[in-house]
This record gives structure tokens, C-alpha cells and sequence, in this order.
């Protein structure tokens, strides 16, 4: 199981479900990860490397599937499947399925959220996205857009953050200073929300809402003490880890297998406690 990282409370949930199932079930697993989830290229040889081992099957949260092609065919063409997981590769049928939560609607959440709880349409939205390239920035950046422009605000500015909480300070340290009518944030990750409202913070903004995605510990932890983040978009990681093994065992056995989508469900005050209580219980098995 290669993934984009365990750099984040997200990904730790994610391996925890997948290596629960696997123990359930006998199988050895092994999970592998890059530093960061930019790290394309250290994926890529994480993947080639599973060509050479003989593994009987490979699961991939792709970091940038679109330039990964190539990488994907030498698993398949040497006989191993392939599952998605967490980031689909659209149009790349050799994949045997995907298990995940649609992105589209995890942006579509978050804009509806932000429809629903910013009254000033004319106000700027920023977009702080992973890098480019990446699919799961790609349909989530689109799910809210289009929930955005559908309730009437015109004035969206996407910028990429890389998925990285200091990075995402910067680029809004820079929105700051060309817009002065900023009135919301959406941010394809968590770490980006969390560094978007950083440096609110330090503006002395008290008012611009800030919408991130995975609902990991840290923005968990400002959603309920108000210190910035607003609302985070949660995918269930243990669940989707654990029906990705659970998936891939099953073909394995010959059994036919399909897509398996994973519900998302927006995270704010008033129920942020049931959800850290659910992770901790996760964690802990």
C-alpha cells in the first residue's frame, strides 16, 4: 500500500484502518509512504520497486496520477493489480476499482457551507489547493467553485499551497495584501487551512471564514477552541483504509469487485467532539 505520506493525522487513520483489516484477515501488508505529498518522483520508485518485488497486489493514493501513467502500466503489465485509493486516476481503466469519497463532493460541501454562512457575495473567496496536477486538489477546487458561482460569488482566486501549512501562510500573507475584501478561505487540505488562518490571525481577521478538508487533529483542535478554522470536511480515512484491504482480498479470492464510495460529512462546532472522539477510538484499536 503506497501513499501519499503519513505526514498528517489523516494518512495515520488511513494506514490504521487498512493495517486493522489486514491483520483481521491473515494478509501481510506492507505500507509505504514519501515525505510529503508532493513527492511524486519517491512514489514513482516506491511503485517501480513493487514491479521488482513480485507483490501480488499494489493499493496507491497517486500523488499525481496524470504523471504516473506510465508508473501504472509497469504494474499491471507485469501482472500485478492496481487499486486506487483516496485519489482516483480518472480515465486510467487498467486500475481494478477505487475506494474513496467523491472530491467533487467534498469541495461541493465545503462551498455550500460557505454559501450558507458568508452574506457578502462581492468579497473575495481564495482557493488554496495542492499542487497542480493533482487530482484530488483538481475535483475538489471544482466541487467548490461551482457550489460558489451556482449561489452567486464571482470573485474566486485559486492559488496553489502545495498541501503545505507554511506554504498556505505565505500565499495568504500575499492574498492579504492585494485584497482587501477578503470573507472566506477554502483549502484542499487541512494544512493549508490551518496555515490560511495563521496568518489571518496575525492580520487581527476575526471575521473571514476558513473551511479545510480531512478534519485531522490540529484543525479539530481550532474548530473547537475558535482559533481560525471554521469547518472541515471529513472522509472517514480509518473506513476507507479498511474497505481498501478488505476490497483487495477479495479480488485476490476471484471474487468481482466494484468502486466503493466513502461518505464525507462536514465537521464544525457542533459536533467536532463526537468526531475527535471517533478518531481517538480508531487510533487506538
Amino acid at each position: 500500500f503506497v501513499l501519499k505520506s503519513l505526514g498528517s493525522n489523516y494518512w495515520v487513520q488511513l494506514k490504521a484502518g487498512a493495517v486493522d483489516k489486514a491483520e483481521e484477515l491473515g494478509i501481510d501488508l506492507e505500507v509505504l509512504a514519501p515525505s510529503s505529498d508532493n513527492a511524486t518522483e519517491d512514489q514513482i520508485r516506491m511503485l517501480e520497486d513493487q514491479v521488482v518485488s513480485g507483490v501480488d497486489l499494489v493499493l496507491v493514493a497517486p500523488s499525481n496520477s496524470g504523471a504516473q501513467v506510465a508508473t501504472f502500466d509497469k504494474v499491471v503489465d507485469a501482472g500485478i493489480p492496481l487499486i486506487c485509493v483516496d485519489t482516483n486516476a480518472k480515465g486510467y481503466d487498467k486500475k481494478t476499482s477505487f475506494i474513496g469519497s467523491s472530491n467533487e463532493e467534498v469541495g461541493k460541501k465545503a462551498g455550500e457551507y460557505l454559501t450558507e454562512n458568508v452574506k457578502d457575495k462581492s468579497g473575495a473567496v481564495i482557493l488554496l489547493r495542492g499542487q497542480l496536477g493533482d487530482e484530488t486538489a483538481d475535483t475538489r477546487s471544482k466541487g467548490c467553485t461551482d457550489a460558489l458561482k451556482a449561489a452567486g460569488f464571482s470573485n474566486i482566486v485559486e492559488q496553489p499551497a502545495n498541501n503545505d501549512r507554511n506554504t498556505a501562510m505565505g500565499v495568504m500573507e500575499n492574498m492579504l495584501q492585494s485584497n482587501d475584501n477578503i470573507v472566506a478561505v477554502y483549502a484542499t487540505n487541512d494544512e493549508m487551512a490551518l496555515g490560511a488562518a495563521r496568518a489571518l490571525q496575525a492580520a487581527n481577521d476575526k471575521d473571514t471564514v476558513v473551511v479545510g478538508t480531512n478534519a485531522d487533529v490540529d484543525a479539530l483542535t481550532s474548530i473547537v477552541e475558535g482559533t481560525g478554522v471554521t469547518a472541515s470536511v471529513r472522509q472517514d480515512p480509518y473506513t476507507m483504509g479498511y474497505k481498501a484491504l478488505e476490497n483487495a482480498v477479495k479480488y485476490l479470492d476471484g471474487e468481482k469487485v466494484e468502486d466503493i464510495a466513502i461518505e464525507c460529512e462536514l465537521v464544525t462546532a457542533d459536533n467536532c467532539a463526537e468526531i475527535i472522539e471517533r478518531n481517538e477510538e480508531y487510533l487506538n484499536k
